[in-house]
């Protein structure tokens, strides 16, 4: 059995509103690419002091791939979609019968 691909949320600021890039653990974000996807003018990478203030209910280290919980847009790489399971650095979600996409969509809203 193969393992489930590992994958990270990268917390931006578009236009001074933070947002989450959830993407393959090895990738690097795009700057240019997300900031025209979300349509701003201006991106920046959130810094580590920033991000307690962002997730107040969450530890230090674990970023959650819950965008909308915290009022926050969130953009997953199109190669996690059809992935029945994703790995985050906050445990393993399993997704059984349903993508790992369908599983994010259920959870976002």
């Amino acid at each position: 059995m193969q393992a489930a691909p590992g994958a990270k949320v990268v917390i931006c600021f578009v236009d001074d509103e933070p947002i989450e890039a959830v993407l393959p653990a090895p990738l690097t974000v795009n700057l240019a690419r997300l900031v025209d996807l979300a349509g701003g003018r201006q991106i920046r990478l959130a810094e580590e002091h920033e991000l307690g203030r962002l997730f107040p209910d969450c530890e230090a280290d674990a970023v959650p791939p819950f965008g909308p919980r915290y009022r926050q847009s969130v953009f997953v790489d199109v190669t996690l979609a059809a992935e029945p399971e994703i790995v985050f650095n906050v445990g393993t979600q399993p997704c059984p019968g349903a993508s790992a996409l369908e599983f994010l969509a259920r959870h976002l809203q």
